[in-house]
């Protein structure tokens, strides 16, 4: 039996009152809501049956979080896993 490790999402609960306005803002803004969980969830849908290519698209998204971290404000930094 396979298991999909997917973090737990964070404990606060969200009322959601407003559908529309929920997808708009998820599809204009450059956010992504709780990426621990929306990264590997991709990973599994776009390949269930291979864990190598899930496990590239995971280091590849911890090193754009880890660049993304390091870059000073206003500024690109290069890929944070290059040699």
């Amino acid at each position: 039996m396979r298991i999909m490790e997917i973090p737990g999402f964070p404990s606060s609960k969200i009322q959601l009152t407003d559908l529309g306005w929920l997808i708009k803002v998820r599809v204009t803004k450059d956010l992504i809501f709780w990426p621990d969980q929306a990264v590997p969830l991709v990973g599994y849908m776009a390949w269930p049956n291979a864990a190598e290519l899930r496990e590239r698209w995971l280091n590849a998204h911890r090193c754009d979080d880890q660049a993304a971290i390091k870059a000073p404000s206003g500024m690109v930094a290069a890929n944070a896993c290059d040699p």
